[in-house]
This record gives structure tokens, sequence and C-alpha cells, in this order.
């Protein structure tokens, strides 16, 4: 029983990790777009 506590925190994890690393794209991307609109101005 502990085993697949375990196992499904370990893929959680992952899951959040994944999930950062999306929204810490994501932030880039707006920063890279933020500045191509500024420059057209």
């Amino acid at each position: 029983m502990g085993n697949v506590s375990v196992g499904t925190d370990a893929i959680l994890v992952e899951r959040v990790k994944h999930l950062e690393e999306l929204l810490a794209e994501k932030e880039r991307l707006i920063k890279v777009y933020e500045k191509l609109v500024e420059g057209k101005k």
C-alpha cells in the first residue's frame, strides 16, 4: 500500500515540474512577444 502512494507522489512531482517548465516557457514567450509589439510602435 505504501509503495503505491510513493509512486503516485513521484508522478505528481514529475507533472508539477513539467507544468512549471511550461509556465516558465510561456512567461519567456510573453516577454519576447511584448518586445516585438513595442518594437512595432
